[in-house]
């Protein structure tokens, strides 16, 4: 299932925060230029983040068989299917382990974090 199908590829996406205490990360394309709004893909309950830094024309998906038999080779224990996803960036999948993802277009500053503060 496609949660956030390819978008425009002039949106620039970065790992903008992470917060190891809370388990929470935010993946944004910042306003700014011609875009009015932020996009932001808020991680909750992490337990695993192979993200670089900037990303892409990102697309953003649940977790597939092989996804899955990955993140279980790397963290060596099960993992729950559910909490697998993947963001592809320039036909690279990059595998995140998170209880919820949440997608966001948000008019906040682009200092402000839909995180609360961690």
């Amino acid at each position: 299932m496609t949660l956030l199908s390819e978008i425009d590829p002039t949106r620039h996406f970065q790992l903008w925060e992470y917060h190891v205490s809370h388990g929470t990360a935010l993946v944004r394309s910042p306003r700014g230029g011609d875009e009015t709004n932020n996009i932001d893909i808020m991680l909750f309950g992490v337990e695993y983040l192979a993200l670089p830094r900037h990303l892409d024309a990102v697309l953003l998906e649940r977790g597939s068989a092989d996804d899955l038999r990955r993140t279980e080779e790397l963290l060596g224990r099960e993992v729950d299917p559910e909490r697998v996803w993947a963001l592809t960036s320039a036909g690279v999948r990059h595998l995140v382990v998170a209880a919820k993802v949440d997608v966001r277009e948000t008019s906040m500053d682009i200092f402000d974090s839909p995180l609360g503060g961690g």
